[in-house]
């Protein structure tokens, strides 16, 4: 579960939830493939192969409910499933480094033709989508600073998005800046990196609608 813990000091902000701490156990049955672990959750033995690693949380950064929030928290009922290609065996050495630790790494060079829209097309939905009733693209490979302009195939303005944060993407809900949704159809949009030049994509769109059953389909 998430937010057991209130903020995790990992960062400065006061918006980074995380789990329950978890305890890695490996398997009594430890053959080829998961039947270890569905023996132990189905109840067949209560036993374990011994603790290998403790006390690891998943953090939610800049999550919740706090502002300003640009990663909310997972939806109730997510299922986090983590798979090893190598569980810790006795012998292994884990070494932490510490050198640079606190040092804000020099950016490289910006990249503008890497920047993109996703999915584009956009098709009904996108893996970004917390419910069936929201809509959600990613403009990616962006840096700190970036003014993103949508436009119409006639020109028309319906857009702007201002990006000032350290992150590499910024969402968009397919709305306009009247918080009206899109239509179906072409989109010019045209990226703008201050000090360095732009770039302008083509977005392709075709919306959810609903069925006179009430059921959302393309």
């Amino acid at each position: 579960m998430f937010d057991l813990g209130g903020d995790h000091p990992i960062s400065g902000g006061d918006n980074d939830p995380f789990t329950d701490w978890v305890y890695w156990n490996l398997p009594v049955d430890q053959s080829a493939g998961e039947q270890g672990y569905r023996d132990f959750f189905a109840g067949v033995t209560t036993e374990t192969g011994g603790e290998v690693l403790g006390r690891t949380v998943l953090v939610n950064f800049n999550g919740g409910t706090l502002p300003t929030v640009n990663a909310p928290l997972p939806e109730v009922g997510t299922v986090f499933r983590i798979y090893t290609n190598k569980p810790a065996r006795a012998g292994d050495v884990f070494t932490i480094d510490t050198r640079g630790f606190g040092v804000v790494p020099t950016e490289g060079p910006i990249d503008v033709a890497a920047i993109g829209v996703v999915p584009n097309p956009y098709i009904g939905a996108s893996i970004y989508e917390r419910s069936r009733g929201t809509d959600e693209v990613r403009f990616t490979n962006l840096p700190p600073e970036a003014t993103i302009r949508v436009f119409t195939l006639n020109g028309t303005l319906i857009k702007t998005i201002s990006k000032n944060s350290p992150d590499r993407f910024i969402t968009w809900d397919l709305e306009t800046d009247s918080g009206l949704p899109i239509g179906s159809g072409i989109y010019l949009i045209h990226v703008e990196v201050p000090g360095v030049t732009s770039k302008t994509l083509k977005f392709a769109v075709v919306k959810k609608k609903v069925t006179p059953s009430g059921v959302l389909g393309n």
